[in-house]
């Protein structure tokens, strides 16, 4: 197994990337916001197919299913992505925004991590 971490800020928050490569597929667990903790669970199987588990009243489905989606494109491996991000009092353009960010943070980590 290999593990790596990357971290960035968004709306001055810190955000945890924390990747394991296992011998068959990938496990990313993403924290970060005022309070990290599970807000929803996507895993692409080893033929592609996704399912989602996403916690009463968390919207985290939007990023992980993509996060998980994405990832399978680039190993052609099992990928399950956990996440949970949180801010106070968030407004509808700020979370535009962190949902923006974490598209970006995705696409550096798929080209440094998932050449």
């Amino acid at each position: 197994m290999r593990e790596v971490e990357y971290f960035t800020e968004i709306l001055h928050k810190k955000m945890c990337v924390k990747i394991i490569k296992l011998d068959t597929g990938y496990q990313i667990t993403v924290g970060g916001g005022d309070c990290s903790h599970i807000g929803a669970v996507s895993v692409v199987d080893e033929i592609g197919k996704l399912n989602t588990i996403e916690l009463c009243g968390h919207r985290e489905s939007v990023i992980t299913e993509k996060w998980a989606k994405r990832i399978y494109i680039a190993t052609c491996e099992p990928v399950a992505v956990t996440m949970g991000l949180h801010y106070d009092h968030i407004s509808e353009k700020s979370l535009m925004k962190v949902i923006l960010e974490m598209d970006l943070f995705l696409e550096r980590i798929l080209k440094k991590e998932f050449k």
